[in-house]
């Protein structure tokens, strides 16, 4: 299987999101150690706004296909790093992170994307754009729940 990067993303040869999902994993997991270990004096709450600000725009999540076992790697990524930064036990129950960080749970976060993608494209003012949309979208499977 040959891949190569082509704007930030990971494109392989069978159109395979997993490389990319993976790459963007462990560029999170870099970004969130860092941010833990040069702001370790912040307190939790001024963390967290800086990982909701600068890494969780997961750019092109909104393609990967939901039912795709990496993304539930990164959903457990997601949330183990939300335990480090309130200093929460790893026994924190998942239910209650998105709670305390006043987000949606990683999933469903995901699925939200994707939905917002697929109307922007339905109502879009480019006429092609709404065209493909229109005719792809019984091609589409009900968001892979």
């Amino acid at each position: 299987m040959s891949s190569y990067s082509h704007l930030g993303r990971v494109v392989t040869d069978s159109l395979d999101e997993g490389p990319d999902i993976s790459k963007r994993q462990g560029d999170f997991i870099g970004q969130v150690n860092s941010v833990l270990c040069d702001f370790r004096q912040l307190p939790s709450i001024m963390k967290y706004r800086l990982f909701s600000s600068y890494f969780t725009s997961f750019y092109g999540s909104e393609l990967w296909h939901l039912s795709n076992a990496k993304l539930v790697n990164f959903g457990i990524t997601w949330r183990k790093s939300v335990r480090k930064i309130w200093n929460l036990p790893n026994t924190a129950h998942c239910t209650l992170l998105p709670l305390l960080c006043g987000c949606l749970p990683f999933r469903d976060d995901m699925c939200r994307r994707f939905l917002n993608f697929v109307y922007k494209c339905m109502f879009s003012a480019v006429d092609v754009v709404r065209s493909v949309a229109h005719m792809l979208l019984p091609m589409v499977e009900i968001i892979h729940l």
